[in-house]
C-alpha cells in the first residue's frame, strides 16, 4: 500500500508540473510518508534536520477521486507557501484563523478540486451576505470579516476536523515533540523563502511563469542585511589567496586565436568556513551566523564544517537556513585553526560566540566573526576579526 500511495502522489505531482510548474516543483522538493495517524493530510517537520514531510493517510487517501487528491497535495503545497503553518498563532482565534487561511487558497484550488467537507468562499457569501466576502482578498481580510460574526455565529461557523491544519512536529527519532521556538520558526522561514525564490528564479529563466501570488510573497520577503561587506573581503582578502588552474574550454572559441579552445582560470580552492556549534552558542547565534553565510556564499565558493572540540566533516549546505546542528559539546579555538593550518584550504572564516581557549598562530588567512551577544577577547590580537551587530 505504501509503494502505491508514493506511486500516486509521484503520478499526480508530474500532473501539477504540467499545469502549475511552481507547485509542482515545489512539491517535488518535499519528501512523502505514509501516516495512519491523521484525517487524510498533513505537514511534517524535523525539529533535528529542519526538512518538511507531506504526510498521508492511505486509509483516506484512495476513497477520493483522482482530481480531489490533486486538489489536496496543491492545498497542502500552498499552505506552507504561504506561511500558515509556521503562523498558526499569529491570530487570538486559531480555528477562524484556520477558516480564513482555507478561505484564502481554496480560491486558488476550486470546489470541484477539494473533499465536500472543505472551507469555500461560495458557503460564506450564502450563509453570511451582510459581510464583505470579496474574492482573493487574502487571509487578514476574511479573518477580520469572520471576527464581525456574532459570538453565536462564530460557534455555528462549524469546520470538519479533517479540514483543521495539523502541523506535527517531531525530533530526530520520529517522536512528537511540542511547537517549534520563535528561532526554529524564524529559520524555517528562511528556508521557505529560499525555496521559494530558487524555483521562482529557475522558471523565469526558462520562460516560464510563477503564479502572482508567489511573486506578490517574493517582493514582500526582507533579507537581514550581512553585517561585513562580503564583496570587498572576497576581492581583497579571499582573491589574493586563491589558487587557479588552467582549463580548456571545448564549447566557447578563444577570441584571441580562432578556432582555438577558450582558456578558462578556476579556482582552486574553496574558503572554508567552520561553525562553533558548542554548547554555548545559541540557536539565535547560529542563526545570525546562517544570515551571514547566506550572503556570502553569494560571493564565493565556500565549503562549511562545524567544530566544537573538533572540526566535523563537511556539512550539505543548500544557501538557506537548512542543515542540521551535528555538535554541542565544549570549544576549542586550537582544534579549528590547527585544522585550517593542516588543511588545503587558503582562507578562512570562522564564527564562533568566543568563549574559547587563545587559538594557536594561524600562517593563513582567517577573519574571525563574533556571534552579537559573543566576545572576542581571546582572538582580538590572534587575525582579523568583526562582530555582528546587536540589532542585525
Amino acid at each position: 500500500m505504501q509503494q502505491n500511495l508514493i506511486v500516486d502522489i509521484n503520478k499526480l505531482t508530474k500532473k501539477i508540473l504540467i499545469n502549475d510548474i511552481f507547485y509542482g516543483l515545489f512539491l517535488s522538493t518535499i519528501e512523502k510518508r505514509e501516516n495512519k495517524d491523521i484525517p487524510l493530510a498533513a505537514v511534517s517537520v524535523n525539529k533535528s534536520t529542519m526538512d518538511f514531510a507531506l504526510l498521508i493517510n492511505p486509509d483516506e487517501w484512495f476513497k477520493h477521486a483522482e482530481e480531489i487528491r490533486y486538489g489536496v497535495l496543491l492545498h497542502e503545497a500552498q499552505h506552507l507557501c504561504q506561511f500558515h503553518l509556521i503562523t498558526m498563532d499569529m491570530y487570538p482565534n486559531s480555528k477562524m484563523d484556520n477558516v480564513a487561511c482555507d478561505l484564502d487558497i481554496n480560491q486558488r484550488i476550486g470546489k470541484a478540486n477539494l473533499p465536500s467537507w472543505g472551507i469555500f468562499l461560495e458557503d460564506f457569501q450564502q450563509k453570511h451576505p451582510n459581510l464583505n466576502w470579496k474574492e482573493h482578498a487574502g487571509r487578514h481580510h476574511y479573518y477580520t470579516e469572520l471576527s464581525k460574526l456574532s459570538e453565536e455565529e462564530q460557534e455555528k461557523m462549524g469546520i470538519s476536523d479533517k479540514a483543521e491544519h495539523i502541523w506535527v512536529v517531531i525530533d530526530g527519532d520520529g517522536n512528537k515533540v511540542d511547537n517549534l521556538t520563535e528561532g526554529e520558526k524564524e529559520a524555517l522561514r528562511v528556508q521557505i523563502e529560499h525555496t521559494i525564490e530558487n524555483i521562482a528564479e529557475e522558471i523565469k529563466k526558462s520562460q516560464g511563469t510563477v503564479p502572482a501570488e508567489i511573486d506578490q510573497l517574493i517582493s514582500g520577503f526582507v533579507k537581514p542585511k550581512p553585517a561585513f561587506n562580503y564583496s570587498k573581503y572576497i576581492r581583497n582578502f579571499v582573491g589574493n589567496s586563491t589558487k587557479f588552474f588552467i582549463k580548456s574550454s571545448k564549447v566557447k572559441e578563444n577570441q584571441r586565436f580562432p578556432g582555438q579552445p577558450k582558456i578558462v582560470l578556476k579556482p582552486l580552492n574553496k574558503m572554508l568556513i567552520l561553525i562553533d556549534e558548542s554548547g554555548s552558542v545559541s540557536e539565535n547565534e547560529l542563526y545570525d551566523f546562517l544570515n551571514e553565510i547566506y550572503h556570502l556564499q553569494k560571493k564565493t565558493d565556500i565549503e562549511i564544517r562545524a567544530f566544537d572540540t573538533r572540526v566535523s566533516e563537511i556539512v550539505k549546505y543548500k544557501g538557506n537556513n537548512e542543515f542540521p546542528r551535528t555538535q554541542c559539546g565544549g570549544t576549542s579555538f586550537t582544534a579549528a585553526v590547527d585544522y585550517f593550518n593542516e588543511s588545503k584550504y587558503q582562507s578562512c572564516i570562522i564564527f564562533t560566540d568566543g568563549h574559547a581557549e587563545e587559538p594557536p598562530k594561524c600562517n593563513k588567512r582567517l577573519l574571525w566573526v563574533i556571534s552579537s551577544n559573543g566576545t572576542e577577547h581571546s582572538i582580538q590580537d590572534h587575525a582579523q576579526w568583526i562582530k555582528i551587530p546587536t540589532n542585525n
